[in-house]
């Protein structure tokens, strides 16, 4: 039985899973997440990283692994706390 644990780890360790495929699509926008306001914003404040939280689901708001894209550029409108943040709401 040790021998059959060893030896499905083993296996396990050298398989390789692309995240990437299509077949784990529907479960990466359940558990990936967007950008959102930790607190209200007010329109034309320069965003900063203590202003941002990521919330689940992905495809909602700006991906939260792209918030360094945002840090230091203004938004467009006020937002109310928990409201995901658009490309639409950043000042380019």
């Amino acid at each position: 039985m040790l021998v059959n644990g060893i030896n499905n780890i083993s296996k396990a360790r050298t398989s390789i899973i692309d995240k990437n495929s299509n077949k784990y699509a529907d479960m990466k926008k359940i558990f990936e997440k967007s950008l959102a306001a930790r607190r209200e914003i007010k329109s034309g404040e320069i965003i900063y990283e203590s202003m941002l939280e990521a919330k689940k689901p992905k495809d909602f708001g700006i991906d939260a692994k792209k918030f360094h894209i945002i840090l230091g550029k203004k938004i467009k409108r006020d937002m109310q706390k928990g409201e995901f943040i658009t490309e639409s709401d950043i000042d380019e």
